[in-house]
């Protein structure tokens, strides 16, 4: 609840935005979480299970990738401006 309140009141910022649209919002937000271990989960398993290296390569899709993919699915999906 946390990192939802910060990225609703100044990442992602909407003066429009009523509170009866924030629990959508906050679902949204869940499932940009829960995906972004998802592929966190992934990127590890594909990296010392499939590929038989060290968990230390997956550091930098997890570093890079990951935040990116969250940042976008944040910005353009779970708090879209709602016009």
């Amino acid at each position: 609840l946390v990192s939802f309140s910060g990225h609703s009141r100044w990442t992602f910022s909407d003066a429009e935005r009523t509170p009866s649209l924030q629990v959508g919002v906050l679902a949204k937000f869940v499932t940009v979480a829960l995906t972004g271990l998802l592929l966190n989960t992934l990127i590890v398993y594909m990296i010392t299970a499939v590929m038989k290296l060290n968990y230390v390569y997956a550091v930098i899709p997890m570093i890079s990738v990951v935040p990116a993919v969250t940042f976008a699915f944040s910005k353009y999906w779970a708090f879209a401006a709602h016009k």
